[in-house]
């Protein structure tokens, strides 16, 4: 798994996190209950934050391309 960059905007650690969404059915009508994961500042203050992704290293790059001017 790759490593997480520093917050791009306090500097401090990130930390990635898995979440359950929302059950549903898909269109073959079987039962899903999705996961997904982010990346979060581990700074309470901060609240910097990614969106969701499927996959943890999908998360892990969207944190670590953001930038910071």
């Amino acid at each position: 798994m790759s490593e997480l960059k520093p917050c791009p905007f306090c500097g401090d650690d990130g930390s990635l996190q898995f979440a359950n969404g929302h059950p549903y059915t898909d269109s073959d009508g079987k039962a899903r209950d999705p996961f997904y994961y982010t990346v979060k500042c581990k700074d309470e203050f901060c609240g910097c934050r990614i969106g969701v992704y499927e996959d943890p290293e999908m998360a892990i790059e969207a944190w670590n391309r953001r930038v910071h001017d």
